[in-house]
């Protein structure tokens, strides 16, 4: 029924809750947004981009220079980074499903190859990487039409924000 399987990266694919709390903690004093504090990590978990934003403080103006600060930290911090247990033997069984899988993430391509591995990669049909924090709508509704998919023949996966 269904012909293509589309996840968000980080939170969904990739463990990196904490790496992004250290992050935007470390860049909080310099941009002047409230911290994360332990016990309000839950809280923060279930939130999407823009609620996260708002509940940080962090002004409009700023997003675009915090998530640049996020991707440079992203490419010397890919070490830190972990897929959630199970995800290789996920991507496997998909691939026994003959369902076109794409990934589209705010991270960039290169570090999501890396960190899922050149096989996995090879199977993932469209990469919508480098998206910005509030335009995944738009690397979906590009990854409907370059793998030739109507939406509703599409699971779009880990995004609150942005199905098409």
């Amino acid at each position: 029924m269904y012909k293509l399987i589309s996840f968000d990266f980080d939170g969904t694919l990739a463990d990196s809750a904490d790496w992004v709390f250290d992050r935007l903690n470390q860049l909080a004093g310099e941009f002047k947004f409230k911290s994360i504090l332990r016990e309000e990590e839950h809280i923060v978990r279930g939130l999407d981009t823009g609620e996260m934003m708002k509940y940080l403080a962090v002004p409009a103006w700023r997003i675009p220079q915090i998530l640049a600060r996020m991707r440079s930290f992203a490419a010397g911090d890919v070490h830190r980074l972990r897929l959630f247990p199970g995800i290789p033997e996920m991507f496997r069984g998909l691939r026994n499903l003959n369902l076109n899988m794409g990934i589209v993430s705010s991270n960039s391509e290169a570090i999501i190859r890396q960190l899922i591995g050149p096989e996995i990669a090879s199977w993932v049909k469209h990469y919508g990487c480098g998206s910005s924090l509030f335009g995944k709508a738009a690397k979906l509704k590009t990854m409907l039409r370059a793998t030739k998919t109507a939406a509703p023949k599409a699971i779009i996966s880990g995004t609150k924000q942005g199905t098409p």
